[in-house]
């Protein structure tokens, strides 16, 4: 199994330390970094970016701190089938990662370029930068497989030869002859594998077809290369439909072996030229289906090159751009890996499709890793995101990991899970929960022992109770230790209307808030009152409008609780709540 254990980043960007362990990242499977913005995934997509064939080497800009003295470096721990257990280390003097991966690192084209309005006036304007497929296209290589040539050299064969043209223009099929050219090229040069052809050649002449296989059952059809070889042709796509006889296979496998002919540059050259023919058709037709700009977007020769130009960003919408730029990179991608395992980083660009461009994105990843899994290729796809990863699990990304990278997890409790779920039943008890515990409330409600054993939630005896366990998850989450996402938007909602309680000063309108309903409506009675109500508590409205909602669909509770923690993770949340709750002080009592 090829697996990535960790990833560890030096002084690149605005972390001199980052360092992430895994349990599951393996090959194949698309594994999905979720992490709040600010975490480190521009770290990690730079860093990888900033691999050149045998170096580490950062743009001044992307240094920790902005110094050089502070050295960067990757360090990767992964274990591939081929070599064990290794760590590999990339910095400015390195990159020992070059020598057993091909990695690339896919993220926006977007480019500031420096305009003129006439003059000496200097303006920004956004372009595309242009994605290069090929530095140079393959040359032309000929090819020295003619099937009439084999048809005149034996009048009573010439039927039974069949043209394996469009076989040999497969280049997988090419492949399996150019790995295993030694093999191929061996038994064709060797005198004693030639004799063996010419007596071959003879028995048909002289004692006929049939009695040829008879006469060969110690000659060709048992040489111990030519097995191999007839093992090897077995494998290539679509073999079976070019024989319906042991006489044809024979023949078949015999054309294959003349093709070796050729040195083995030149055949690596053909196989060059054929897989750029046909990745020239592909990706045209690929971006002709996703282009709706009536004008021309495609892959074309130019200057000795072979590139995608895309249109100025002003002529194209963002989920096009972004969904025909990611088709082209994956194609680079594909062109470009030249070892059996790749690691591929994609830097955000789920993030900001639609539904359908996102549709699209998936299923031409997941394309990819079957294609080069036929190759006998591994890759690693990272998908870097503060995503919430449930909307991947309805599309093509089947087989797929999710990473959380926040250090820290969450906590499924199902005492505040089934106290949502109990607030729905309308009843006296349900209004209770609402009044004292979902919403804050001066007075502290001290339960029975018959309403605790109905709420299934024994562990609190009173409202005050449920408020101090609500701080006490708080203080988890900002500690970014395991918590219950539920239950810190309880404590979200609690604090805020607690400030907001004590910023009133009329004691009739603050009973009149007390028994207002639901948060917003409680604010804007608040106000209407003269108070003064922070911007912040209305940003934090959604957080817990959304989580503390829940329904009796499993499913869609599982969703409110990732999505919840999702949302958390955001620093800009945490920031906001952590001076809550600095500025929150409770009087709690006794449980």
């Amino acid at each position: 199994m090829n697996l990535i254990k960790g990833i560890t980043i030096k002084n690149v960007k605005g972390h001199s330390n980052l360092s992430l362990t895994f349990k599951d990242l393996v090959a194949n499977y698309v594994s999905i970094f979720v992490a709040p913005n600010g975490f480190g995934k521009s770290t990690i997509a730079q860093s990888f970016k900033s691999l050149k064939a045998n170096k580490l080497e950062l743009n001044k800009d992307d240094f920790f701190e902005n110094k050089v003295e502070n050295i960067p470096e990757i360090e990767l721990n992964i274990i591939l089938e081929e070599a064990g257990q290794l760590k590999l280390i990339a910095n400015p003097e390195k990159n020992e990662l070059k020598e057993y991966l091909y990695t690339d690192v896919i993220t926006s084209l977007l480019t500031a370029k420096t305009a003129s309005a006439g003059g000496p006036v200097k303006y920004a304007k956004m372009a595309m930068k242009n994605i290069v497929l090929y530095d140079s296209i393959p040359s032309k290589v000929g090819f020295p497989y003619d099937i009439r040539v084999f048809r005149r050299s034996s009048k009573i064969l010439s039927k039974h030869y069949v043209d394996l043209k469009e076989l040999l223009k497969d280049t997988e099929n090419l492949y399996l002859i150019y790995e295993n050219y030694s093999l191929f090229n061996g038994f064709y040069s060797k005198k004693r594998s030639k004799k063996l052809i010419e007596e071959f050649y003879n028995s048909v002449s002289e004692i006929g077809i049939e009695a040829s296989f008879v006469y060969n059952e110690h000659g060709l059809t048992n040489n111990s290369d030519f097995i191999e070889i007839c093992r090897i042709v077995k494998s290539f796509r679509r073999i079976e439909q070019y024989y319906s006889s042991e006489l044809e296979l024979v023949l078949t496998i015999l054309q294959i072996i003349s093709v070796t002919a050729l040195k083995k540059s030149e055949l690596k050259g053909y196989i060059k030229r054929i897989q750029y023919e046909k990745i020239k058709v592909e990706l045209n037709e690929q971006l002709e289906i996703f282009n709706t700009t009536n004008r021309t977007i495609k892959a074309k020769e130019k200057s000795g090159k072979f590139i995608v130009e895309f249109l100025s960003p002003n002529k194209i919408s963002n989920g096009e751009r972004d969904v025909l730029s990611f088709i082209a990179s994956l194609t680079l991608f594909k062109i470009k890996i030249n070892k059996n395992v790749g690691i591929l980083i994609i830097d955000e660009i789920f993030d900001y499709l639609d539904g359908g461009n996102l549709l699209v994105a998936q299923f031409y990843l997941a394309k990819l890793i079957e294609e080069l899994k036929a190759e006998g290729k591994f890759i690693f796809p990272i998908v870097l995101t503060h995503l919430d990863p449930m909307l991947f699990k309805n599309f093509y990304l089947k087989r797929q990991r999710i990473h959380y990278l926040r250090h820290c997890s969450y906590r499924e409790d199902q005492g505040i899970t089934n106290l949502l779920l109990y607030r729905n039943n309308k009843d006296d008890l349900s209004d209770k929960v609402q009044q004292y515990l979902l919403h804050y409330h001066n007075n502290n409600y001290v339960f029975t022992d018959e309403e605790k054993t109905i709420l299934n939630f024994i562990e609190h005896r009173s409202s005050y109770s449920f408020y101090d366990a609500t701080q006490q998850e708080l203080e988890k989450y900002l500690n970014n230790q395991e918590y219950s996402p539920l239950m810190v938007l309880c404590a979200t909602r609690i604090m805020i209307e607690k400030q907001i309680f004590d910023l009133i000063t009329d004691d009739n309108s603050k009973e009149d808030f007390l028994s207002t309903h639901t948060t917003n409506k409680k604010i804007l009675f608040a106000e209407s009152k003269g108070v003064n109500v922070p911007g912040e508590y209305y940003l934090l409205q959604p957080l817990y409008n959304d989580g503390l909602h829940l329904n009796q669909n499993t499913s869609e509770t599982q969703n409110k609780i990732i999505s919840s923690y999702l949302k958390l993770n955001n620093h800009v949340v945490s920031s906001i709540l952590q001076r809550l709750n600095e500025q929150t002080s409770f009087i709690l009592q006794s449980r």
